[in-house]
């Protein structure tokens, strides 16, 4: 999150429906982000870590870039970015969401981000193996 400007335009959007809306305010360790990212239906979300979390968490996404790295990791795990932030359109945002919903998380193919996932763990690795070298 991109304080304070998400959170203004977060509070914006909690206006029109506060009963299904919620803003954390708190300060998260990566694995409770996690968490409670695995524990919504579907992630309407432009910045990057987000989508990535709730990727890694079956979360189904709404991606709306405002950077071509979005875009670049939307492609990667074979979604498409509903819209550019200049050119958000909320019909087709709610449309798009709702599609989600009703599609079953189950029946998604996840292929794409378990590869991206074990990628970064075979990075992780190499990093280990040239820090132990490096030690030796």
């Amino acid at each position: 999150m991109q304080r304070p400007g998400d959170t203004i335009a977060a509070r914006k959007i909690i206006k029109a429906d506060n009963k299904r809306i919620f803003l954390l305010k708190g300060n998260y360790k990566v694995d409770e982000l996690m968490s409670i990212i695995g524990n919504i239906d579907v992630l309407v979300g432009m910045r990057l870590h987000a989508l990535i979390f709730a990727s890694l968490m079956h979360v189904r996404v709404v991606g709306i870039s405002y950077d071509p790295k979005v875009n670049h990791f939307l492609d990667s795990i074979n979604e498409e970015c509903l819209c550019n932030v200049s050119s958000l359109d909320a019909e087709k945002l709610y449309h798009k969401t709702y599609q989600l919903l009703e599609e079953s998380t189950e029946e998604h193919d996840w292929s794409a981000v378990e590869n991206l996932r074990h990628c970064s763990q075979k990075t992780i690795e190499l990093l280990k193996q040239m820090i132990n070298n490096r030690e030796k």
